[in-house]
């Protein structure tokens, strides 16, 4: 079963700070790799949304690696077959503070 992905505006946000902290940082490749990994973890949580640890279970929310120093939260909506993106959280860089 495919489930519908959907991004929070703090989802796209954190996303959008880190692939600029990437072109700044390291290069245009390295950004690209990053967005290539993201999408291939969200075909995943498409048909296996559990597949993430969880982080809180009254509400749902799991954590999943998409590189080394970057993490998904998300949370999964059995009933309405969505996954929703919460943040993009960079566990070198404070993304999205201040």
């Amino acid at each position: 079963m495919v489930h519908k992905i959907t991004w929070s505006p703090e989802a796209l946000k954190s996303f959008l700070q880190i692939i600029g902290y990437l072109q700044a940082t390291w290069t245009e490749k390295e950004a690209n790799q990053f967005a290539d990994r993201v999408d291939e973890k969200l075909a995943v949580l498409q048909t296996n949304p559990r597949l993430g640890s969880i982080k809180n279970k009254k509400l749902n929310i799991h954590k999943t690696v998409i590189r080394k120093e970057v993490i998904l939260i998300y949370r999964y909506r059995p009933r309405k077959k969505e996954v929703v993106l919460l943040r993009f959280w960079n566990t070198v860089q404070s993304v999205g503070k201040g």
